[in-house]
């Protein structure tokens, strides 16, 4: 989030508003069902004996092709 406040900053001093930014479109991709349950395995056993936490805060917060 670090580069978000950063960009902020720039567009702030440049006069860039929201109002002059185009909306946002397109379609999302789909969230592949199969490759999330592997990678939720994967951690699991790499972590889930000596973290545990990792693996309870390991989803990724946008889809993932």
């Amino acid at each position: 989030m670090a580069a978000a406040a950063v960009a902020k900053q720039v567009f702030a001093e440049h006069g860039i508003g929201a109002d002059l930014l185009p909306a946002a479109s397109g379609e999302l991709l789909p969230l592949d069902e199969a490759a999330g349950a592997k990678h939720a395995s994967l951690i699991q056993g790499q972590f889930g004996d000596v973290a545990s936490g990792v693996v309870g805060h390991d989803e990724p917060r946008v889809p993932m092709p």
